[in-house]
């Protein structure tokens, strides 16, 4: 009696995991080294421990943005997004096997089983963007993701006034700044799931009858 006990919890437990994998599995999207949970506004390179924000984290003007990042502001202790970022962004998402040099107009790569929206919606159904500061430069680049996965980099594609059309308020096609931080000041523990609870539950209810059957 008690090793069929045994086998049915594991059964229980193989059950309720499967379970949990699949209702994650449309949560999280992974491409190269980049990861995002959509429920969340970051993307990490799982090799290098710096988070993005995702393309729709916010949308905000050139110089909303320099606030944003600046002391007291929403995302103080990110930064935008330069050439040398946007080239690290372009090769984690490739998985370091990237064509690209930042400072030419020019296609890196394409992405596997890329959907759109993937790392955020951006401008409309078919493409996503972003835009990064170019230093010495008075306009903006541009990285495009295609809708079949092609990141195409875009140097001085920008100025402040056009980027800024993207970013009015209820415009829909929005572009903004990609940014980043390093180094997190702190790392929260990510709480259970209610799934996994439940999980938890159905074991803890199970090992319990099973006990008082014994």
């Amino acid at each position: 009696m008690k090793m069929k006990n045994k086998c049915f919890i594991m059964v229980l437990v193989g059950l309720m995991l499967t379970l949990s994998n699949v209702a994650n599995a449309g949560l999280i999207k992974t491409h190269g080294y980049l990861t995002t949970d959509i429920t969340t506004n970051f993307i990490t390179d799982t090799s290098t421990g710096r988070l993005y924000t995702r393309f729709d984290a916010f949308n905000l003007t050139v110089q909303d943005t320099i606030t944003a990042v600046g002391v007291g502001g929403t995302y103080e202790g990110w930064s935008i997004v330069t050439t040398t970022q946007a080239h690290d962004f372009y090769s984690a998402a490739l998985g370091r096997v990237s064509h690209c040099n930042a400072t030419t107009w020019m296609d890196c790569g394409t992405i596997l089983n890329w959907a759109d929206g993937d790392f955020g919606n951006s401008y409309d159904t078919s493409v996503d963007w972003f835009a990064y500061i170019m230093p010495g430069n008075l306009k903006y680049g541009a990285g495009k993701i295609a809708s079949g996965g092609t990141i195409t980099n875009y140097p001085s594609f920008f100025t402040e006034a056009s980027l800024n059309s993207h970013s009015a308020t209820n415009f829909t096609s929005n572009i903004n700044f990609l940014l980043y931080k390093d180094a997190p000041s702190n790392t929260s523990v990510p709480e259970p799931s209610t799934l996994a609870i439940f999980i938890l539950g159905m074991i803890g209810l199970a090992s319990r009858r099973f006990k008082k059957q014994a």
